[in-house]
């Protein structure tokens, strides 16, 4: 098991940030439900979402159930529950419900799967978290999660040709978050974690995300992730991005991005699931 260590959530639940997760689930959608589909989900499941955040996994893992199954998403932010379950209703989803709630008080009968994305590397012992939330699966049932590998986008791989303004950003990213506490390379750590929590060796997979002619898209995520990050890498005395930074870090990412054969990667990130005996 990991060592247990302080953590701060480094994106916070302002509106600005539900908003982001938004623009998220748009870039993730593909490798999420390439997910869902090779762990299994079908009509009539019964599944739980942890770290639900503004409701995007819960809302695609609904379609895969339809309406005999049901979806739980659990976060511990009341903002974005309240989002979440705005947006459900909005959609006229019935198979899906949210609810408040840390992980370690919660307390649901068993269920058929539990999914969860980019929700472990801001755990204090990952391990101990997924072999939890692990207990509420009946036999049979399958433990599905996503984690970005932020450690990957080294010089000469984020970007081509190399941006000076890609790799500020991700030197601040990465800064803040192992500062707070977070693993920026969790997504090669999935497999020793599902070993380390008890649980099946788990059918792992990696995703890319490269962008040529729609790198402004990408751009924009990485700095509004930045900007989301912003207030804690100041309170942790690590960063100073000041908005004029983070619009200079932006603009020239997105002139970078404009050169001609330009590409820029995503974050790269790693899916893993395991049945349960």
């Amino acid at each position: 098991m990991s060592e247990p260590r302080q953590v701060h959530y480094v994106l916070g639940h302002a509106p600005e940030e539900l908003a982001r997760l938004e623009r998220q689930a748009a870039i993730f959608e593909a490798p999420t439900l390439a997910m869902l589909q090779r762990a299994g989900l079908g009509p009539g499941h019964r599944v739980l979402d942890i770290g639900c955040g503004a409701g995007d996994v819960s809302l695609l893992v609904s379609d895969f159930v339809g309406p005999s199954g049901e979806v739980i998403g659990v976060d511990r932010a009341p903002e974005a529950v309240a989002t979440a379950r705005r947006r459900a209703a909005a959609l006229g989803r019935s198979n899906v419900r949210f609810l408040e709630s840390a992980l370690d008080s919660l307390d649901l009968p068993p269920v058929d799967a539990v999914v969860g994305r980019f929700v472990l590397m801001h755990q204090p012992t990952p391990a101990d978290v997924l072999a939890r939330v692990a207990r509420f699966v009946r036999p049979g049932g399958v433990v599905a999660v996503m984690e970005s590998h932020l450690d990957a986008l080294v010089l000469e791989w984020h970007s081509w040709p190399p941006s000076a303004a890609y790799g500020t950003l991700l030197d601040e990213m990465l800064t803040i978050i192992r500062a707070a506490g977070g693993r920026t390379d969790m997504g090669l750590r999935l497999r020793g974690t599902f070993l380390d929590a008890g649980l099946p060796d788990p059918a792992i997979d990696v995703h890319g995300t490269l962008a040529g002619r729609d790198a402004d898209r990408l751009c924009r995520y990485m700095v509004d992730s930045l900007r989301s990050m912003a207030a804690v890498g100041e309170r942790l005395g690590v960063a100073a991005l000041t908005p004029d930074i983070l619009d200079q870090i932006e603009r020239g990412m997105i002139d970078d991005a404009s050169r001609p054969g330009a590409v820029m990667n995503g974050p790269m990130v790693v899916t893993a699931w395991a049945r349960l005996p």
